[in-house]
């Protein structure tokens, strides 16, 4: 009984082992599916298009932005310092 309790409490018993194998097992099926040379055939152009169209956007909005946050955070300043006097 306590060699049982100890097996179980240290995660060593059969389901533990038996779901470790299948973990590891799935994981090689999937990287061996990955890596067959008729997945690495794809077109990912529009891909790139896409990302490097969102990055243009998100650019934009940071240049925007920061600039409406430097302001906040000195006026913040200028405000705390005006609040002490």
């Amino acid at each position: 009984m306590k060699q049982l309790q100890t097996q179980l409490q240290n995660g060593a018993s059969a389901f533990g082992r038996a779901r470790r194998h299948a973990r590891n097992a799935c994981i090689g099926a999937a990287v061996s599916l990955a890596t067959v040379p008729a997945f690495a055939a794809l077109d990912t152009t529009a891909v790139q298009t896409a990302m490097t169209a969102a990055q243009d956007d998100a650019w934009s909005i940071a240049n925007l932005a920061i600039p409406v946050i430097v302001v906040l955070a000195v006026a913040g300043i200028i405000y705390s310092l005006i609040r002490k006097v």
